[in-house]
C-alpha cells in the first residue's frame, strides 16, 4: 500500500492595529459628542460581543447592527437601537451622529448615500472592506476583539456627557420601535406571539417571508447566534434545511424555521430527513397562497397585473403527516397556541399558519 503526505494547514494570523492607530481611534471617539456603533457579522466572528457591549456601555451610545450581529447587545437594552435590514434606524440615527464606529461590517446601509454619512472609524479584519462603500476618517485593519480591547483600555470617559447620551439612545430606540409598529402592526403582533412562546435558548431561522423580514426588526434577541439569516443573499427556500442543520448541531435546543409557503415548497422532502434523523424542528409555514412580496409589488406598482405569483399549494398538514411528521393548522390570531402545542411534540412538526398577504419592509406603501 502507498502512503499519502498530508499538507499542513496554513495559518493566517490576524492583522494587528498599531499603537498609533489605537491612539488615533481614541482621539476620534473622545472628540465626538454623539457617536454611534454599527456592528456587523465580523464582530460576531471575531468574538467581540463583550467588547462591543463594553464600549457601548462605557460611552452610553446607541448600537445598530446588521441581521448577522443581531443580539450582540441584548435588544432589551436602551443602547440596542435596532437592526438595519430592509428597514432600519439608520436614516433617523445618522443625522444625529457625529462619528460612526463601524465594527466588522460592510456598511451596506439601504438608502444611505455618502453625502449623508458622518465621519467613520472603520475596524475590519479584511483590508478590502475598509472604505469600500463610504470614505472613512480612519480605517483600522485588525481583529475586532483585539482592537476594541486596546481602544477601551486607552479611553478616558467624560462622565458629564453620559446622561445626555443615555437620553439620546433611549429616544432613538423608541423612535425606531414606534416606526416599526406604525408600519407593520399586524406583523409585530404575530412576532410578539411567537416570541412569547419560545424558550430562552431557542434558535430562530429567518426565512424569506413577510413575518421573517419583519422579525429582523421586531423579534428581540438577547445574545448572538440565536437568530440565523441567509446574510446578504436573500435565499428563498433556505430556512427549513438550515434549521435542520441547526438542530443537528444543537439537538437539545428548540429550533424554529420561519418559512413562507413558496419558500417551504423548495424543499418539502427535507421532512424525510427530519424523520430519518429524529430532528424535531418546527417549520412554521405562513400560507398566503402566493409569492407574497412579488404579488404585493404587482398589486401596488403594476395596477394588479398578477403574473406568476399565485401558488397552488398542497394540504400542508396532510403532507407532513404523510412523512410521519406532525401537522397542525392555525391562523395568525392563534399562532401562539399552535406553536406552544408544536413545541410539546417530540417529533418534527409543520405548523401551517393561514395569513393574509401583507406589506414587506422593502416595498413600503403608506
Amino acid at each position: 500500500s502507498g502512503t499519502v503526505d498530508l499538507i499542513e494547514k496554513e495559518l493566517y494570523p490576524n492583522p494587528k492595529a498599531t499603537s498609533e492607530q489605537i491612539m488615533a481611534a481614541v482621539k476620534l471617539i473622545s472628540s465626538a459628542e454623539s457617536p454611534t456603533i454599527v456592528a456587523g457579522g465580523g464582530s460576531v466572528s471575531s468574538g467581540a460581543s463583550d467588547q462591543v457591549r463594553q464600549l457601548a456601555d462605557l460611552l452610553q451610545i446607541p448600537v445598530m447592527t446588521t441581521p448577522q450581529a443581531k443580539g450582540i447587545i441584548p435588544e432589551d437594552s436602551h443602547l440596542a437601537t435596532g437592526v438595519n435590514s430592509a428597514v432600519g434606524p439608520a436614516k433617523a440615527v445618522l443625522p444625529d451622529t457625529d462619528l460612526v464606529i463601524a465594527i466588522g461590517t460592510r456598511l451596506s446601509l439601504r438608502g444611505v448615500s455618502p453625502d449623508n454619512m458622518p465621519p467613520i472609524l472603520q475596524i475590519d479584519v479584511e483590508r478590502d472592506q475598509i472604505g469600500k462603500h463610504f470614505p472613512v476618517e480612519l480605517g483600522i485593519v485588525g481583529d475586532a476583539s483585539e482592537t476594541l480591547t486596546s481602544v477601551i483600555s486607552a479611553l478616558s470617559v467624560d462622565d458629564s456627557k453620559l446622561a445626555t447620551r443615555r437620553e439620546r439612545a433611549e429616544r432613538l430606540k423608541k423612535q425606531f420601535a414606534d416606526q416599526v409598529v406604525k408600519l407593520a402592526s399586524p406583523q409585530v403582533s404575530v412576532i410578539d406571539k411567537i416570541s412569547n412562546v419560545l424558550p430562552d435558548d431557542a434558535i430562530v431561522v429567518q426565512g424569506m417571508t413577510n413575518i421573517g423580514y419583519w422579525s429582523s426588526a421586531a423579534m428581540p434577541m438577547d445574545s448572538i447566534r440565536k437568530y440565523v439569516t441567509s446574510s446578504y443573499f436573500g435565499t428563498l427556500g433556505f430556512a427549513f434545511p438550515t434549521a435542520l442543520g441547526c438542530q443537528t448541531a444543537f439537538p437539545e435546543r428548540t429550533v424554529v424555521a420561519l418559512c413562507g409557503d413558496g419558500g417551504f415548497m423548495y424543499s418539502p422532502q427535507e421532512l424525510s430527513t427530519a424523520m430519518r434523523y429524529g430532528l424535531n424542528t418546527v417549520a412554521v409555514v405562513f400560507n398566503n397562497g402566493a409569492f407574497g412580496a412579488s404579488r404585493w409589488d404587482q398589486q401596488h406598482q403594476f395596477n394588479g397585473r398578477y403574473i406568476g405569483t399565485d401558488l397552488f399549494n398542497p394540504d400542508f398538514v396532510a403532507m407532513a403527516k404523510s412523512f410521519g411528521a406532525e401537522g397542525i393548522k392555525t391562523d395568525a390570531d392563534n399562532i401562539d397556541q399552535g406553536l406552544a402545542e408544536a413545541l410539546t411534540l417530540d417529533k418534527p412538526t409543520l405548523l401551517e399558519v393561514e395569513i393574509p398577504n401583507m406589506m414587506p419592509p422593502f416595498q413600503i406603501v403608506e
